[in-house]
């Protein structure tokens, strides 16, 4: 009887104690501090009523003796008596145990944090940050732009994966200098909602989505799927930022959408901006664009990157306000007006000279960073001395020979035929089966023909045909489940390079894509042999990231082929032989129903980085651009340079 009362007291003792260890650590401290306290008065009364000691006569005296055996045993020496030296005693080895302790207790819980610090899985007490969802190589693009832009930024990366890896991965962006970034990394599913909560995604300005590399594109879109489900239900009804989506394709922004629609009961609730971004169309876009013309592809990645001029949304000011916009773009200084966002309406680029821009409009400059420009007294721009527009004469055909098979060859054809003048031809070389383009030529008046063959066998032995092309593409990631299909388009790309150098030949302009940044920076290229990667995405995205206005002036206006496109166009469209000052191009572009944004020199040298650079977060291309944005407009442009514009195809 007494042994079973025994054994159920020590149980109930034993699950008291579990439950006292699983507390706080802050909890633990407190209660064993007002146990102490309560025993140290204990023995102070206990001391009182045996008749004191030799140095404690009284209750207070009772109360700092007995405080001053609990903290220190050594104390406890010089006491006489038995019953004194028994209660010092007790109250010494007491104070040892609770002291003891509590060191654990607080030792356990410091480790438990370096613990949750070191694996990731500390919270984020953070407001206003960009949040990033998943991690491949355009988590530490965009922390790279983010570094550059040179505004204080906040970079939260949550994903699954090794811990220090995503933090070698992110370093070299602290690294830039003038950068007020911080990024902290932390480790888990994206599709928790605990997770989410943990890195304060409710509280985020900007929250973007980037599916790992190693998921096919089915288990990609259902990754992205999931991960906004779970958004959804954490950043509530009040949510004021924005959701950016890396998606492969088109076609699913309906889906996505809907993904973070408000539940049922919650229909009137804010909605939340969401901007998906198709790396395929993207790409096929720059693509195209880089094919039609040559130093496109270099001016499109000035434009994204925050590493010279960027466009930016600025108020009117009010002495400009109810102006021409002919007016404001003579006037405007230290920066170029491209255009104009109405309160209620898209963003305009290159609009009429005539249209007018109300004070509560936007302006879009073309600056170095926000609030840069100046605003001069001239409301006219220099006219080049004897000089008028010349005739628009047409494009000749092109041909252009495409070489492999990837996911988005469709999409990229259609982009491609819409680009080049009419009577061009696509030759497309590939081991698929026959396919017809017979409705997509007679739509874009281009002729495409389908030729079965191995790609890197006939770059080994090419056909004379392919040199007298206006240019050749060389795709990348050939399957959707094949990773490591960039090693292929590498070897068609050395072939060919091996039988220009045999033949003694030139290839006019030869463009490889290649999905995988890493594989992008083994080839060093110039400005008719250059590499557009996946590098564009990460711009992009930390473009939309810091102002997401930019979506309809840079994403659906800039790099789309039917609206304003990037072009580069000889001197001689814009002045005489002899000086002629980068006010007076300008001046000349508008007259042509341009917006002239920069200079484009020629290079003869290789445009990608030394190799010893990349560790400080330089990146594709970075060391060496031929373009220049926005010029003091007093320099002279020289006879060999050409001219950027915006302009309507």
């Amino acid at each position: 009887m007494l042994h079973g009362r025994y054994a159920a007291w020590r149980r109930r003792m034993a699950y008291r104690a579990d439950r006292f260890l699983r507390m706080h650590g802050a909890v633990q401290i407190l209660i064993l501090l007002a146990i102490t306290f309560c025993l140290i008065l204990s023995f102070a009364a206990l001391l009182t009523l045996s008749g004191g000691s030799a140095d404690a006569h009284g209750p207070w005296s009772s109360l700092w003796w007995a405080l001053g055996r609990f903290s220190d045993g050594g104390t406890m020496y010089p006491d006489q008596g038995a019953r004194v030296r028994a209660l010092a005693v007790a109250v010494t080895w007491l104070g040892i145990f609770v002291v003891q302790f509590m060191t654990g207790a607080f030792t356990a819980k410091l480790t438990d944090r370096l613990d949750q610090l070191r694996g990731g899985a500390s919270p984020v007490v953070e407001r206003g940050h960009m949040l990033v969802l998943g991690f491949d190589a355009r988590a530490p693009l965009i922390a790279r732009e983010l570094a550059r832009s040179k505004q204080r930024h906040v970079l939260v990366v949550l994903a699954e994966g090794d811990l220090k890896l995503m933090d070698a991965h992110l370093a070299p962006a602290c690294q830039i200098p003038g950068n007020h970034l911080r990024i902290e990394t932390r480790t888990g599913n994206p599709q928790d909602e605990v997770n989410l909560v943990r890195v304060s995604a409710d509280k985020a300005s900007a929250i973007i989505i980037v599916p790992p590399d190693d998921l096919d594109d089915r288990a990609a879109s259902r990754w992205i799927f999931a991960t906004l489900l779970a958004v959804r239900r954490v950043i509530g009804n009040e949510f004021r930022g924005h959701v950016i989506v890396e998606a492969r394709h088109t076609g699913k922004e309906d889906v996505l959408r809907a993904a973070l629609e408000p539940p049922p009961a919650h229909r009137d609730a804010r909605p939340v901006r969401l901007m998906p971004i198709a790396s395929d169309d993207i790409i096929s876009r720059v693509l195209a664009q880089s094919i039609r013309q040559v130093g496109v592809y270099y001016v499109l990645r000035e434009l994204l990157s925050f590493r010279g001029s960027e466009l930016y949304f600025e108020p009117v000011p009010r002495a400009l306000a109810r102006k021409r916009f002919g007016e404001i773009h003579a006037r405007v200084t230290e920066a170029i007006a491209v255009g104009y966002k109405p309160k209620d309406g898209q963003p305009l680029i290159n609009p009429p000279d005539n249209a007018l821009v109300h004070d509560d409009d936007e302006l879009i400059v073309l600056q170095t960073s926000e609030g840069r420009f100046e605003i001069g007294a001239s409301p006219n721009l220099p006219e080049p001395e004897e000089w008028e527009p010349p005739d628009g004469a047409e494009d000749p055909p092109m041909t252009v020979y495409v070489l492999g098979d990837n996911r988005s060859l469709p999409q990229f054809t259609d982009e491609l035929a819409s680009t080049l003048p009419d009577g061009s031809h696509i030759v497309i070389v590939n081991e698929d089966e026959e396919q017809s383009y017979a409705e997509l030529a007679a739509r874009e008046h281009v002729e495409i023909v389908h030729r079965w063959a191995n790609p890197a066998e006939l770059a080994r032995t090419p056909p004379d045909d392919l040199f007298a092309a206006d240019a050749v593409v060389v795709l990348g990631a050939g399957t959707e489940n094949d990773l490591t299909a960039d090693a292929a388009a590498l070897e068609t790309l050395v072939c060919l390079r091996h039988a220009e150098r045999v033949a003694g030949l030139r290839i006019k302009r030869l463009v490889t894509e290649l999905r995988s940044l890493a594989s992008a920076m083994h080839v060093a290229g110039t400005q008719d042999d250059f590499v557009v990667s996946a590098e564009i995405l990460g711009l992009l995205m930390a473009q939309l990231a810091i102002n997401p206005g930019l979506e309809a002036a840079l994403y659906k206006d800039v790099l789309d082929p039917g609206g304003n496109d990037v072009f580069i166009r000889p001197r001689s469209h814009y002045g005489l032989r002899g000086p002629l000052t980068f006010a007076q191009v300008m001046r000349s572009a508008r007259l042509r129903g341009e917006v002239a944004i920069g200079i484009y020199r020629p290079m003869t040298g290789e445009t990608s980085p030394d190799v010893g650079r990349l560790l400080h977060g330089i990146g594709e291309g970075d060391e060496i651009s031929p373009v220049r944005l926005v010029p003091p407009r007093d320099e002279n442009v020289p006879e060999d340079a050409m001219v950027v514009v915006f302009a309507r195809a």
